[in-house]
């Protein structure tokens, strides 16, 4: 059975759906769907920031790091 087929809408009286019913188990794996894409756009965006870090410590515009101290900020 696919996920339309087990989705409930509910209605004003004007007919305008206004909430959505979907079964338990249905819920918890769109929850974790979500969870994971929430973790991977953090990722995504941490190794933006890192590349742009690393551009702007090539170009001589940033102070760049030891290792040591980068490990020691983890």
């Amino acid at each position: 059975m696919k996920i339309k087929d087990t989705i409930k809408y509910i209605t004003d009286e004007n007919g305008e759906k206004t909430a959505v019913v979907v079964p338990m188990s249905e819920w918890k794996s769109m929850s974790e769907n979500i969870s994971e894409f929430e973790e991977y756009i953090s990722i995504k965006n941490n190794l933006k920031q890192g590349i742009k870090e690393a551009e702007q410590i090539a170009s001589g515009k940033l102070k760049g790091k030891t290792l040591k101290s980068f490990l020691n900020e983890l």
